[in-house]
């Protein structure tokens, strides 16, 4: 079995995506706040709706899709569109 399967199978668990998940944001530097990485993450599965335009979100096993949830650093969980729209409203 080759290094990508099993990463692709590790990832394909709710621990594997948890760990995978938050092993980005750090990566990225995301301003977590007072919060743990832990509740961070149950945050963001609690989120079912973008806040801006209200699409739902996926369930987390869809790979690619054009409304699945984005974490940023300063504009919180919303949409890949909203956030891509928001980002030059500075």
């Amino acid at each position: 079995m080759s290094e990508l399967t099993k990463a692709q199978k590790r990832n394909n668990t709710p621990e594997g995506r948890k760990k995978s998940r938050v092993r980005n944001w750090q990566r990225l530097n995301h301003n977590k706040g007072d919060k743990s990485w832990d509740e961070l993450y149950e945050e963001y599965l609690s989120v079912v709706k973008c806040p801006l335009c209200k699409v739902e979100f996926p369930d987390d096993f869809i790979a690619k899709h054009d409304n699945k949830k984005n974490l940023t650093r300063t504009r919180g969980i919303m949409c890949f569109s909203c956030n891509h729209k928001t980002k030059w409203l500075r």
